[in-house]
């Protein structure tokens, strides 16, 4: 069996468990439903003998409330509308001045359109005719969420938190449940949480203070906020407030919540990931700081000291004052080496391209580097067949290439010999370019030339690499070049660049 089909399999199973446990809960809920039906009769005789009207109203209101919650996440539509219009009645009784006798038989209409839904869907069980539009297939994106997420619903209507609790468990590493605030600040403090789902009235809590709460002892996690109130000024309120997301479980199927869920985990690693970046940011640019401000320092003492102690040393003295500021320049280089590599991973997505004539670059930069060649006495010859061979390249990082491995050339050239560099297209149409030494062979073992390009990132090369080669194989990877080293061995006599010809497209 292919993975393909393997991972459709498990979807299916994982999606009929999930359906199944939805059945039984919303057949306990019809179940449950007839006891809160004979509630609000009850109530609704004591509304129309006047005892203690509102009082009555505000237990009705909340008894639909609560209702609305969870008949809403069922998908049971009728009852919703039904109980939304009681919700509104009961509101008006204590609040208006309409004759109260009239919306008492709204009200009483109302009771008994909602016993007919409850007695429609009753019987749709008995004759298993489908009570639910089940949950379809998950989103492919989150079987890889499957055992990873952390969440922690806070809800007090046990039949929405048994639902959330169905629907989310089979992508949860853990899956805590509180009724009250109280033991949700028990489990914040104990636990790492990826997600917070919140119903704002609680117990212990209500409206906005709840998210409040929640902010003030976990506030870098995302919180969604999952009411029965379709109330858009406190929606807004709570997204200003911080919240991730709100939504009203009566306009909320189970398989649009896993999705809001991802989309909201998406989104905050997006969030992080922003942070980090701009924590690294500030980093690189205090460490550069830090790092060239005593050695600047130094280079400025050096050369104030350097007229009058010139007279004082002897001559191998001078030789170690010479060392040890070509070394702070050197560290220097390194630094700005560093920041470059960090600005190019970065920004590698940006970099602006063009085209670049290989003869005239090459000319240029072997023009620039002529008083090196000649302290050691170095003849170069450049061989490009085709003068009009032009590369796409970004032209500042592309120099930076050339430079890095013709310095390295030179360092380990013995004096007096040659230097070629050879250009050509290949018969596959890439660009190749080779720059030799024939002279003195290097021992990689020595130069540590060739760890740029072999061994496990992280573990064998980059912390003993030249930052200056590691950066020259950087920036041709992000072209989607190849730096290599060539020759026996134990002996390398040449680099080799091999660039894509994009400008043959």
């Amino acid at each position: 069996m292919n993975n393909n089909k393997k991972n459709s399999l498990e979807n299916e199973i994982v999606n009929a468990n999930i359906n199944a446990e939805i059945e039984k809960l919303a057949e306990q809920f019809l179940e449950d439903l007839k006891i809160d039906l004979k509630e609000l009769d009850d109530y609704f005789i004591s509304i129309t003998q006047n005892i203690h009207i509102t009082e009555v109203c505000n237990l009705s209101k909340d008894l639909t409330h609560r209702l609305i919650g969870s008949a809403g996440l069922f998908g049971f539509t009728g009852i919703v509308d039904t109980l939304s219009k009681l919700n509104n009645l009961y509101q008006l009784l204590t609040s208006s001045n309409r004759n109260k006798n009239i919306i008492k038989v709204k009200i009483q209409a109302q009771l008994s359109k909602l016993k007919t839904i409850h007695q429609e869907l009753l019987k749709a069980k008995t004759d298993n005719k489908p009570m639910l539009n089940l949950i379809p297939c998950q989103p492919n994106n989150l079987t890889n969420f499957v055992n990873h997420l952390r969440i922690l619903i806070i809800e007090d209507d046990i039949t929405s938190g048994e639902l959330l609790f169905q629907i989310l468990n089979p992508y949860c590493k853990y899956l805590n449940w509180s009724t009250n605030i109280s033991s949700a600040m028990e489990l914040l403090q104990s636990e790492i949480y990826d997600l917070v789902l919140l119903d704002l009235n609680l117990p212990d809590s209500h409206g906005l203070k709840t998210l409040e709460t929640i902010q003030n002892i976990a506030h870098e996690l995302p919180v969604i906020i999952l009411t029965a109130s379709n109330d858009i000024e406190l929606s807004l309120k709570a997204i200003s407030q911080g919240a991730s997301e709100y939504l009203v479980k009566n306009m909320l199927k189970p398989d649009n919540l896993l999705n809001v869920i991802l989309q909201v985990l998406e989104k905050q690693d997006r969030i992080d990931s922003k942070a980090k970046k701009a924590l690294i940011d500030d980093f690189i640019s205090i460490l550069s700081h830090d790092l060239n401000t005593p050695i600047i320092s130094a280079l400025n003492c050096l050369e104030i000291l350097k007229p009058n102690i010139k007279k004082k040393l002897t001559p191998e003295e001078l030789i170690y004052c010479e060392k040890l500021q070509s070394s702070l320049m050197e560290t220097q280089t390194s630094i700005k080496n560093l920041k470059e590599i960090y600005r190019l991973q970065q920004n590698a997505d940006r970099l602006p391209k063009q085209q670049i004539n290989l003869k005239s670059i090459f000319k240029t930069i072997l023009a620039e580097l002529n008083t090196e060649f000649k302290n050691k006495n170095l003849k170069v010859t450049l061989n490009i067949k085709d003068a009009k061979l032009n590369i796409l390249a970004n032209e500042e990082l592309f120099r930076v290439i050339i430079m890095k491995l013709l310095y390295n050339t030179i360092s380990y050239s013995m004096a007096d010999s040659l230097i070629t560099i050879n250009i050509n297209l290949t018969k596959n149409n890439t660009i190749n370019i080779l720059i030799s030494n024939e002279g003195k062979k290097i021992n990689p073992s020595n130069a540590i030339l060739n760890r740029p390009w072999s061994g496990v990132p992280g573990q064998t090369y980059v912390s003993r690499t030249g930052l200056g080669l590691y950066f020259a194989n950087l920036i041709a990877k992000k072209h989607d070049g190849v730096i290599r080293c060539l020759g026996s061995k134990n002996n390398i006599t040449s680099f080799k660049i091999l660039w894509p010809n994009d400008l043959s497209n």
